[in-house]
């Protein structure tokens, strides 16, 4: 919760440092204290004042001019309510001017605002303006209550950061708090930047699609509000950003809003959305210079003596080198499922965000864990991803490209094994003062690392289950896969955020069980095994009753199981036209194939709107699929739908 205002009126109009006292020193020494007060005379006054103040600073930038810095870093953010934040400071100056230098020698290429984040002049008048005004009455009713904004905000910085890391934490509860103390307790969104009203949006549903049931309901939100609620707040950030026309004026606040809301987007079904705004982010971000964010040591050298103004520096660099890392994570994670990156190996200078104090910048030892630690190591295992689809790329036969994949292999265990970090490893004690995300970043990476397994072996999945040459990835993959279910159905801590990953990576380890069972005889061990974790699986599927991306995963797996059932032989043997051995009965009520319409029409009516649209079933099953079905996985679980049901479940032979 935030604290009453203590900022005097005064100095907020001036954007000056304020001592918080009655009357303050500043007042004082320009010989008005009868002045200082912390109450605006009216929420017009207030407006006006942010207004002229945004346009005055926006000139000044135009101008060349920097905008005075604070001497001092902040203060200390009582308010959070997180015990392992009380001794985080809001940097009071980290906003003022967020920029990059790319050299010592070179121009600062400018990407920031305003302290307080203002609206954007040049709007044109008349309808447009009427309509403007509509949207931004209709956004600000999106808006739930301010105590429920802190719990939001409060929750993604202390419980999603450490997964994502595309804003920092402090800063924007600094800007919070700011214009919500200018603003009388309130969110203006007329007068406020929308892009970083875009931010807000999306911090919102991540929050809201990532923590528990409980924790909502303590907030104040009905259990039957949630998936609307944050289907709201999905749709408010990206019409925030069309508003501010971010395609045209690119501001470090669209990439921060865009890169976080792929916290929300798949298991809200907007997966294809996201994909194609984290294109525009990839360009915003080269446009404001993060792909070219090499280290300059004598500019982050930080020690106990270094100047505030250096820690800003180096702090706003570290900012766009994790929303750099975040976007490179992204592309080289979908290269399964889009067959091309946007972002090549050798295309930027940006180095991974160095390990230092969350407020301070101060380096830290590499043994410690800090909020940069899980994204600089998966960073490593995508570009190991990206390294391995080059690789496939320079060869002309299916014996070399499977070489390929043996290689990757051994690359991708070693990369678990030997090069984790002490602090991920399952085998190493958790310190106490370690921060509370380090077991649920260990889960997170055994489930990862067990799928980019699988994707190493992609190519040959369905190869693997008819031809004994690829034995190898048939096992490979069925052990990531009893992995991947295995970690899922841990019991999670109470307080866990629940991340897409586990549902998306479940589905897809349930479909290469399901592979197995359809190849698997009924009296072999493993197919009563296999069934057994399939099943859990869809239960387990089942409790995430708001997510997209678990309702497709039960429509897919509970219809692979059904039509296994009715199998006379396993796929292989009636692929080769083994005699069956059940009787005249049992035949007659079996079949010998597959059937994908009953999987089509699952999916068409559960797994892609949340009603039944009316959809003609009449026509060729792939056709259908191929033409009318949204993605059913995430960009980054790496089976697209032409390759699901064009390669892997296709069974028309």
């Amino acid at each position: 919760m935030p604290k009453e205002r203590t900022t005097c009126t005064e100095c907020s109009i001036r954007r000056q440092k304020c001592d918080r006292q009655t009357p303050c020193g500043r007042c004082i020494r320009r010989g008005v204290a009868d002045r200082c007060t912390r109450i605006w005379s009216s929420r017009e006054e207030a407006r006006s004042h942010r207004v002229s103040l945004g346009r005055h600073a926006r000139q000044n930038t135009s101008a060349g001019i920097e905008t005075p810095e604070p001497s001092q870093m902040g203060r200390a953010n009582e308010n959070s309510g997180l015990s392992s934040f009380d001794h985080v400071v809001s940097p009071t100056n980290v906003s003022t001017r967020l920029s990059v230098s790319i050299t010592p020698d070179e121009p600062i290429p400018e990407y920031g605002s305003t302290s307080i984040p203002t609206q954007q002049d040049g709007h044109s008048s008349g309808e447009d303006d009427d309509l403007r005004a509509t949207s931004l009455a209709l956004l600000e009713l999106h808006l739930p209550s301010i105590s429920q904004i802190w719990s939001l905000v409060d929750y993604h910085e202390k419980f999603l950061l450490w997964y994502h890391g595309c804003y920092h934490g402090p800063t924007f509860r600094h800007e919070l708090e700011e214009s919500l103390e200018t603003h009388d307790d309130a969110l203006p969104l007329a007068v406020l930047d929308l892009q970083w009203v875009a931010l807000l949006f999306s911090i919102m549903a991540g929050s809201m699609a990532c923590a528990t049931r409980n924790l909502i309901e303590s907030w104040g939100f009905r259990d039957d509000e949630v998936r609307r609620l944050s289907r709201q707040w999905y749709k408010a950030t990206s019409t925030c950003l069309n508003l501010a026309e971010y395609t045209c004026n690119h501001h470090i606040y669209a990439v921060h809003a865009i890169t976080t809301l792929t916290m929300s987007a798949h298991t809200l079904g907007f997966s294809e959305d996201i994909l194609v705004m984290l294109g525009s982010a990839l360009r915003i971000a080269q446009s404001l210079g993060l792909n070219r964010l090499p280290l300059v040591k004598r500019l982050e050298n930080i020690t106990e003596s270094s100047p505030p103004s250096q820690r800003v520096q180096v702090l706003e660099r570290e900012i766009g080198r994790r929303l750099w890392s975040h976007l490179c994570i992204q592309d080289w994670f979908s290269l399964p499922f889009t067959g091309c990156q946007s972002i090549g190996l050798l295309d930027f200078t940006s180095t991974k965000p160095s390990n230092r104090d969350h407020i301070t910048m101060e380096p830290l030892p590499e043994a410690t864990p800090t909020y940069i630690s899980y994204g600089n190591y998966v960073n490593d295992i995508a570009r190991l991803v990206a390294e391995h689809h080059s690789a496939k790329a320079q060869t002309s036969t299916a014996f070399l490209l499977y070489e390929k994949v043996l290689q990757y292999d051994a690359k991708m265990r070693n990369l678990a094994r030997n090069e984790m970090p002490a602090y991920f490893s399952v085998t190493t004690p958790i310190e106490e003062s370690w921060a509370c995300f380090i077991p649920w970043a260990r889960r997170s990476l055994t489930i990862c690392f067990a799928h980019k397994m699988i994707m190493i072996h992609r190519d040959f999945i369905r190869r693997s289950f008819i031809n004994p040459a690829f034995q190898m990835t048939r096992n490979t993959c069925i052990a990531a896969s009893k992995t991947i279910l295995r970690e899922a159905q841990q019991k999670q801590q109470e307080d866990e955020p629940v991340i897409w990953i586990d549902q998306a990576f479940c589905i897809v380890a349930g479909i290469i069980l399901c592979l197995d069972i359809i190849h698997q005889h009924t009296d072999h061990p493993e197919y009563t095994t296999h069934t057994n974790m399939v099943n859990e699986c869809i239960a387990m599927l089942q409790r995430y009753g708001t997510s997209m991306i678990a309702r497709r995963g039960v429509c897919i797996l509970s219809t692979l199981l059904s039509e296994r059932k009715k199998l006379v032989q396993p796929w292989s043997a009636n692929r080769k036209r083994a005699a069956p051995r059940d009787d005249t009965a049992t035949r007659a009520s079996k079949r010998s194939k597959i059937d994908l319409t009953s999987v089509r029409d699952a999916l068409a009516l559960y797994g892609n709107q949340d009603h039944e649209d009316g959809h003609d079933f009449e026509e060729d099953p792939m056709t259908f699929v191929q033409k009318r079905i949204a993605e059913l996985l995430p960009p980054q679980a790496g089976f697209s739908n032409s390759f699901l049901f064009g390669e892997l479940l296709d069974f028309s032979e």
